[in-house]
């Protein structure tokens, strides 16, 4: 995902979740034109952006999922969950 909405060869993501306040609410990562919110919209939506957060850390801290946004939407429990189109489509044919 970039930083903003759409970009070149940006897939399209499936709707996810994130909890506030113990409910789950389902987002949609695509905008009103249909192309894919960028990190820092989905962020925003669920209340994990800061401002002069960056999309990459020069430098990570050790163990750190705070630091960037890649690593703050990385951490997050439905984005974890995420399986592989491939993995998806193995186990949709009853392979495991």
């Amino acid at each position: 995902m970039n930083l903003g909405p759409g970009g070149k060869d940006v897939p399209k993501m499936k709707a996810g979740w994130f909890t506030v306040n113990g409910i789950r609410v389902n987002q949609v990562r695509v905008n009103e034109n249909g192309d894919p919110k960028g990190i820092k919209a989905v962020l925003q939506e669920r209340g994990e952006w800061r401002d002069n957060l960056r999309l990459d850390c020069v430098t990570c801290p050790e163990g750190s999922s705070t630091c960037c946004g890649r690593k703050i939407l990385g951490s997050q429990p439905d984005f974890k969950a995420q399986q592989s189109v491939l993995t998806e489509i193995v186990l949709r044919r009853g392979h495991t």
